[in-house]
């Protein structure tokens, strides 16, 4: 269970990761328990989509600021449309490495995984393995992430392993050697893909929750969400949307309205296009929500529709009003704790 402590830090005990929120950028802070093979690094954010953006730094360093000796330079720049890599040692650059494009985009939420291999750092982006950079500078003489950028919103970093024996292979989804069954939660210095990836399973997330859906949706892709109205609820929302802004298009809306109000009671089922929201479904055969009392959701993205159970029953279907695969975020906001998310 998450817990909040000191600095907007919440951790499982002591051996569980530890997660950052309400991050202003620019960001310094020293990495808790320095860097050691199998150390993961996430971060969530967004860039906003404007002109002025022109890409943002996360930088892993041996002191609080990039210079003099910074290990490696991550630099999504969107003027270039490429990722820039490199190292700085007494106050000079290295070669840059440039390739595999730009997996950012802006407007759009990016997940980051950077782990530390006893030969290398490796990147994953959105899920998906980008790229490995060499260490230049010993990873044990870094101490502090430093991130930059403007029109740039971090939600969270988390950080989580080393200091443990060697972890299990990295292999992203689809590589050779990744688990068909991602590790348990936050087990204590092995690595599992990136959070919210495909099986994994996230506890007690804070509401409002906005988290980037790993390979956005496709046919056959179910999200499992457990939660509880709080005890005086009436509303809560869940959206997939296609970015975290507010003016981004829904392309489902599942507005449940008026819980413990009987007859009024009501789940409205909705899309929103270029800010205009469509015809509303509010016909249901029953109302399966209650106060206090927990709930099992799934959405399945089928080719047509998306499907709902709530409790092992089938609840409700709302057709594809938008493309599928636009949907890359889910967002879930109002009165209810939820104990649980799972994507699979």
């Amino acid at each position: 269970m998450y817990t909040r402590i000191k600095r907007n830090w919440s951790t499982e005990q002591n051996a569980g990761p530890q997660v950052e929120r309400q991050v202003t950028l620019p960001y310094s802070c020293v990495v808790p328990g320095g860097l050691s093979p199998g150390k993961q690094i996430q971060i969530q954010g967004y860039v906003q989509n404007v002109p002025q953006a022109n890409g943002f730094s996360v930088n892993l360093c041996v002191g609080p600021q990039v210079t003099p000796n910074c290990a490696l330079h991550f630099n999504p720049r969107f003027t270039e449309g490429c990722v820039v890599r490199n190292h700085m040692s007494n106050g000079k650059w290295g070669s840059e490495e440039r390739s595999g494009g730009l997996p950012i985009a802006k407007g759009q939420l990016f997940e980051i995984i950077f782990l530390v291999d006893s030969t290398c750092y490796k990147v994953a982006v959105n899920g998906r393995h980008f790229t490995e950079f060499k260490h230049r500078i010993p990873f044990d003489q870094v101490r502090n992430l430093v991130i930059k950028g403007d029109y740039t919103t971090i939600n969270f970093i988390k950080y989580e392993g080393g200091s443990m024996p060697a972890p299990p292979p990295y292999s992203p989804p689809g590589y050779p050697g990744y688990p068909e069954k991602a590790p348990a939660p936050y087990s204590p210095g092995g690595f599992h893909p990136p959070s919210g990836a495909v099986g994994d399973q996230l506890y007690n997330p804070p509401v409002p929750l906005t988290h980037f859906i790993p390979g956005g949706m496709q046919p056959g892709r179910m999200i499992h969400i457990s939660g509880v109205p709080h005890p005086d609820a009436d509303r809560f929302t869940i959206n997939l949307k296609s970015g975290p802004s507010d003016h981004a298009d829904v392309n489902f809306h599942f507005d449940v309205r008026k819980i413990n109000a009987g007859c009024q009671s009501v789940v409205v089922r909705n899309h929103k296009s270029a800010g205009t929201w469509g015809p509303e479904e509010r016909e249901a055969s029953y109302f399966p929500f209650v106060r206090n009392s927990a709930f099992d959701l799934i959405i399945l993205a089928d080719p047509v529709c998306f499907k709902v159970a709530v409790n092992n029953q089938h609840f409700i279907q709302f057709p594809h009003r938008l493309p599928l695969q636009n949907a890359t975020v889910l967002n879930i906001t109002g009165d209810v704790k939820v104990t649980s998310l799972r994507f699979q």
